[in-house]
Formats: C-alpha cells, sequence, structure tokens
C-alpha cells in the first residue's frame, strides 16, 4: 500500500504549562505525515493536531520564531520500520538484525533524524495510542533542537522535555498537564533511598554517559529527565525559564549545566533539589 499523505497545519491558541499567558506571536508547525497503513482515526487527527499546536505554541513561547517543518514517517509494523531504516543506514548495525519485541517494550519504538528532520515511527505494535506518545517524544526533539540551534542540549533536558510531551494528557481543569506516573516515582524513590538521586551527575551528564546509564539502568534515567524538567516548569516563571535556555545555549566549555540551573533557579541549586524531592513523595 502506497503511503497515504496529509497535512497539518497548526497555529491555533491553546494553554501552556505557564499559567495560560498568550504567545508574543502566533505559532505555527507545519506537519508532513507519511502513514504506512491505515490512516489515522478522526479521533487520533484531532488528538495529533491539538497536541500539535500546543506545543507548537509552547516552543514560541520560549523563542523559537519559525515555522516549524516536520516529517512523521509511521509504520504499522516493527519489520517495516527497520526495512526503511536499513535503506537509510544500511552500515548501522542497530538495523542490521531483526526489530526485536524485547526493544519495542522499552520504549525506543522511535528515531529522530536532525539532518533531515524527519522523525520514524518504526512500529505501532504496541497500539495507536503509544504510537500518538512516541510522535510526541520525537516531535520535542526537533522543536528543542531548533531552540538550541547549532548548540547541543544538554541530554536531560532534551529527553525531560521529550518524556514531558510523551505523557502529556488533557483534564478538564487544567488543560495539558504531564502525566509522572507512580511507578515512576517509586523508581525514583527508590533512587533517593539509596543515595542515588544525584542531580549535579544528572545535570552535567554528556550524552556518552546517560546512554551508558540507560544500559546499565534500564529506564530509569529516561524518568529522572522527565521529572527533573517538570520540577522547573513547575517552579520557574516563563522569563526564567527562557532565560536558563538562553544560558544553556551560550555557556562557555568549562562552565557546568548544574552551576546554571543553582544560579537560575530561585533559591540555588539546594532549593531545586528540596522541590524536587518533594515532587517525588
Amino acid at each position: 500500500m502506497k503511503p497515504i499523505i496529509f497535512l497539518l497545519i497548526c497555529a491555533m491558541s491553546v494553554g501552556s504549562v505557564y499559567a495560560q499567558v498568550k504567545p508574543d506571536y502566533v505559532p505555527c508547525a507545519e506537519l508532513n505525515i507519511h502513514l504506512d497503513g491505515e490512516p489515522l482515526s478522526s479521533k487520533n487527527k484531532e488528538k495529533l493536531e491539538q497536541m500539535s499546536a500546543y506545543m507548537s505554541e509552547f516552543y514560541s513561547s520560549l523563542g523559537l520564531d519559525e515555522c516549524l517543518d516536520v516529517r512523521l514517517v509511521i509504520f504499522k509494523s516493527k519489520e517495516e520500520g527497520y526495512e526503511y531504516m536499513r535503506g537509510i543506514y544500511p552500515d548501522k548495525k542497530a538495523y542490521q538484525t531483526t526489530a526485536s519485541d524485547e526493544y519495542f517494550k522499552t520504549g525506543y519504538g522511535g528515531v529522530y533524524m536532525p539532518a533531515s528532520k524527519t522523525a520514524v515511527i518504526l512500529g505501532l505494535e504496541q497500539g495507536m495510542e503509544r504510537g500518538l506518545s512516541v510522535i510526541f517524544h520525537e516531535i520535542s526533539h526537533h522543536y528543542t533542537r531548533l531552540l538550541f540551534g547549532k548548540r547541543t542540549p544538554p541530554v536531560w533536558f532534551n529527553e525531560g522535555l521529550a518524556e514531558h510531551f510523551e505523557n502529556m494528557r488533557f483534564s478538564k481543569k487544567k488543560g495539558w498537564i504531564s502525566d509522572v506516573s507512580d511507578f515512576d516515582r517509586g523508581k525514583l524513590k527508590t533512587m533517593n533511598m539509596i543515595g542515588e538521586l544525584e542531580v549535579e551527575d544528572l545535570f552535567d551528564m554528556t550524552h556518552k554517559q546517560f546512554i551508558q546509564k540507560l544500559r546499565n539502568e534500564g529506564n530509569m534515567f529516561y524518568a529522572f529527565s522527565h521529572v527533573a524538567v517538570v520540577v522547573l516548569m513547575d517552579n520557574l516563571e516563563r522569563d526564567s525559564f527562557k532565560e536558563l535556555i538562553s544560558r544553556l545555549v551560550s555557556r562557555k566549555t568549562d562552565e557546568k549545566v548544574s552551576e546554571i540551573v543553582g544560579e537560575v533557579y530561585p533559591g540555588g541549586l539546594n532549593a531545586y533539589k528540596k522541590a524536587l524531592h518533594e515532587f517525588i513523595q
């Protein structure tokens, strides 16, 4: 079956995490959606449009002032997704073997390629809801990379924002909120009790170190990054959050991310740690 292509142009006004602050300009997100298999239902199309609009306004409110063109390639099965990726990266070891169920159980069902601004959903075996969650995660990576320009964002910040959008749900009372599961809170409580919830280590971690942590300790550091970002979003005004991003973009090579967060966060890093510990309780 030929891929089904439709265009979503999202420029509606929706609430942001910053107490219904109106953006300084109308956000615009243009998404080319390529589906291999059956098209999205009307309900899922609407959810994708609403979430895309919310994300567009969120990032626009942080200073992103350009229309965004994201290409999403969605495969119904992981075998088709892997075949597609092998065509793009014929020599990459990760795609030389058949996609394993274990790989998808851990949630690694999506790939983002910044050079082509393409997000690929490798399979929908876990259902459309999970597939849409992965889509939101991958689109967030695209927006965050544009926000940081030529500078690579700290891995915890990039993944934390992506996890935030992956775990969004709509509340009639509060609008879009980030849902941190009881399971993830429990994992973080355990890390805290055994002395492994080290904020400075997370903030100053390299991408290589982060990947190694995932290999050794599973998805716990995705949860840690998620909560770390949510605590910042809950306790920083929009201008302070923008200042944090500006400082991260312009930071010097020898300047630690943890020091920047401590300088921007009200009360310093110790106050941030207290807020984080209270959040996971």
